[in-house]
């Protein structure tokens, strides 16, 4: 059983997964990983955001993420990433990518998300049904 109460500096982040402070800072400006708590000097992680960057640091080991690390701006794409992405076809030259696992979106999430999208887009267009 974890200890809810525990609180863990940067520090003890970087060495637990092998990672840099600017990589953790990554994590949380990209949205992957929560703020942390308390104020300025007193800034502290609990067992969430361990739970964050355990599921970040099961993915990346499957070789099946899309999310990126090791020292390369997550904007970027590393080589020999496996990504898996939904394409959406919404007309010539209109296309809506999704990595779902990035975005955190479970498959029905996802289709709610293409209905959704195509539904606004066709109220936009004017155009014929598309089915998902």
């Amino acid at each position: 059983m974890y200890d809810t109460d525990r609180h863990f500096t940067i520090d003890e982040l970087c060495t637990l997964f092998e990672l840099t402070k600017r990589q953790v800072r990554e994590y949380i400006e990209h949205g992957l990983v929560d703020c942390p708590c308390g104020s300025n000097k007193d800034t502290y992680y609990t067992q969430a955001h361990i739970e964050q960057l355990l599921s970040i640091h099961k993915r990346q080991e499957s070789g099946l993420s899309s999310v990126r690390g090791g020292g390369a701006s997550l904007g970027g794409r590393r080589v020999g990433n496996v990504e898996t992405w939904t394409h959406l076809v919404l007309d010539q030259g209109v296309e809506l990518h999704v990595d779902a696992s990035l975005a955190g979106f479970g498959p029905d999430e996802l289709r709610a998300f293409l209905q959704n999208t195509t539904k606004a887009y066709q109220s936009i267009r004017g155009k014929k049904k598309l089915h998902i």
